[in-house]
């Protein structure tokens, strides 16, 4: 079972996320994903649902291409084997 997670949404990193009682717990990276700093999620869709919908709302990284919810390897050597929650802006 993984226990912590990197937070992309539109290829850019917003935070990490890691594993609790009760769920995921969100630490942001990117400022303007504060207002989920310390929130704890029950299930990594619905942390990738939130990011994605306050990545939509807040205009970040690309529109052109959206990205589906997914998890997946970072090719990162620093974050090896560390997964990745990649949210979609787009709806």
């Amino acid at each position: 079972m993984l226990n912590q997670f990197v937070v992309e949404t539109n290829k850019q990193t917003v935070g990490v996320s890691v594993r609790v009682p009760g769920g995921f717990r969100f630490f942001y990276s990117d400022p303007r994903f504060s207002v989920l700093d310390g929130q704890i999620f029950r299930r990594v869709r619905q942390l990738a649902r939130t990011v994605g919908e306050l990545a939509q709302k807040k205009g970040v990284g690309r529109t052109d291409q959206a990205s589906s919810e997914e998890l997946a390897f970072t090719e990162d050597k620093a974050l090896s084997r560390v997964p990745v929650i990649r949210a979609s802006s787009e709806r």
